[in-house]
C-alpha cells in the first residue's frame, strides 16, 4: 500500500443548493399557542417557491453525486474520496458533464425567479416576507457544484520539531490509520458488487418481477471501474470481478423471455453474493 500515492490521489465533491426553506417564528409561535404546546414540539418552515422549479437543478445534483460515488471509494466521514489516477479524466469528464447541466438548471431557474416570488406572494399570504429572498445577484452564489483534489497522504510528509520517538509513534498511527481506510474502502468495491448480485438474485427469484435494462447496465458499468478501483491489487476482488461478467453478458430482455435462463442467472448471481458476503465482516 505504500506506493498509493503515486496512483491514487483524494477528490472531494461539494454542492451548494439554496433550499428554498425559510424558518418562520411567529408561525410557529402562533401554531403553538392555537395547540397549546410546549415551545420546543415543532417548528414552521415556509417554502419559499415552488419546489417543482428546483427538481431539475436536484436531479443533476444527484447525477454528479451518483457518477461521483461510482467512480471513487470512501476515504473518510467527511466526504473525501479515493479516486484512482487512470480513472480521472473519464472521472473529470463526468463530472464537467453533469455540472454543465446543474447550472443550466441553476441559470434557468434564476430567470424565472421573480415570477415565481410573484406566485409565492399569492401562495403564503400573510406569511411572505420580501427579506426571505436573497436578490438575484446573491442567488447564484448559493448555487455550486465543485471538486476539490487532493494528494494521498503519506506518513513520511509528517515533519514536526518534536522528539524522534514521538515522530515515529506519531507516524505509525497515521500509517494505521490509512492502511485502515484503505481496507475499509476496498471493502466497500466489495459490497458494491455484493449489493450488483443481490439484486439480480431477488428480481430473477421472483417470477412475476418486473424489472428495468439497469439491472444488468448498472451491473456492466459497475465491472467497467471495479478493476480501477481495486487499489490494492486484491486478488480475491480480482477474482469476484471475473466471476461477475457472465451475470453482466446476458440481455436484459433475455431474462424477461426465456425463465430457464433466467433461473441460471440467479443460481449464478446468488452462487457470487454467497462468497462476496464473506468479505463484507
Amino acid at each position: 500500500m505504500s506506493n498509493l500515492h503515486e496512483k491514487c490521489m483524494i477528490v472531494h465533491l461539494t454542492i451548494s443548493k439554496w433550499t428554498a426553506r425559510k424558518y418562520d417564528q411567529k408561525a410557529t409561535e402562533s401554531v403553538t399557542s392555537q395547540f397549546n404546546t410546549k415551545t420546543d414540539a415543532g417548528r414552521f418552515n415556509k417554502i419559499l417557491v415552488d419546489h417543482e422549479a428546483l427538481k431539475r437543478i436536484d436531479r443533476f445534483a444527484l447525477e454528479a453525486r451518483n457518477r461521483h460515488n461510482a467512480m471513487s471509494l470512501p476515504w473518510n466521514d467527511g466526504g473525501d474520496r479515493i479516486l484512482p489516477a487512470e480513472l480521472y479524466m473519464e472521472y473529470t469528464r463526468r463530472i464537467q458533464e453533469a455540472k454543465v447541466k446543474f447550472e443550466a438548471e441553476v441559470d434557468s431557474f434564476i430567470g424565472q425567479y421573480e415570477a415565481l416570488k410573484k406566485e409565492a406572494r399569492v401562495k403564503l399570504n400573510g406569511l411572505f416576507n420580501e427579506d426571505d429572498y436573497p436578490a438575484v445577484s446573491a442567488l447564484r452564489g448559493k448555487f455550486g457544484l465543485e471538486v476539490e483534489v487532493m494528494p494521498m497522504p503519506k506518513a513520511a510528509d509528517f515533519r514536526v520539531e518534536l522528539s524522534k520517538e514521538e515522530v515515529a509513534s506519531i507516524r505509525a498511527d497515521i500509517e494505521a490509520r490509512t492502511n485502515k481506510r484503505i481496507n475499509d474502502a476496498i471493502k466497500d468495491a466489495f459490497a458494491q458488487l455484493y449489493d450488483a448480485a443481490s439484486r439480480i438474485v431477488d428480481r430473477c427469484k421472483d417470477a412475476d418481477a418486473i424489472f428495468r435494462d439497469s439491472l444488468i447496465t448498472n451491473l456492466r458499468e459497475l465491472l467497467d471501474v471495479l478493476p480501477c478501483l481495486n487499489i490494492t491489487n486484491d486478488p480475491a476482488l480480482a477474482k469476484a470481478i471475473e466471476e461477475a461478467r457472465p451475470l453482466a453478458e446476458v440481455e436484459p430482455q433475455t431474462l424477461r423471455d426465456e425463465p430457464d435462463v433466467r433461473a441460471e442467472t440467479a443460481k449464478r448471481a446468488e452462487k457470487l453474493a454467497r462468497k462476496l458476503k464473506g468479505f463484507l465482516v
